[in-house]
């Protein structure tokens, strides 16, 4: 499966290094301005907006190297918290979630706030507009 290899490599990748400094190429590295309160957009996104958001929201999560865990190829490792990764994975999946947290309305934000990943929120806002 691709994100088994993918998960190899990134092991690899950083094998040499600190588990907290995984190499800059990783979907794991988060710059020092990574942070909580970044805003990707201008605009957010309040239910009738959606595909302006969703590909401005996509372009931004693109640039910072984490579209793919809003898209799913980058889950929780299978081994769960006990794999080398989890922590890794577990600091990029919170750090996506407060940016789409910070990008939606307040009555979405009431909806999405206890999903567990950032797959799961991106799932939910698209089957909102969908069901519209």
């Amino acid at each position: 499966m691709a994100f088994e290899s993918l998960s190899k490599q990134i092991i690899a990748s950083i094998t040499n290094s600190s588990l907290d400094d995984p190499p800059l190429s990783s979907p794991y590295y988060l710059h020092a301005s990574d942070n909580s309160s970044l805003m990707l957009v201008n605009q957010p996104f309040t239910g009738d907006n959606f595909h302006s958001w969703f590909r401005s929201m996509a372009m931004g999560l693109t640039i910072k190297n984490k579209l793919e865990f809003v898209d799913g190829s980058i889950g929780p490792p299978k081994e769960g918290i006990t794999s080398p990764l989890y922590p890794l994975w577990n600091r990029c999946n919170i750090v996506v979630n407060t940016w789409i947290l910070n990008c939606v309305s307040k009555e979405i934000h009431a909806i999405v706030l206890y999903k567990p990943t950032t797959h799961e929120i991106w799932t939910i806002l698209r089957e909102k507009i969908l069901s519209q």
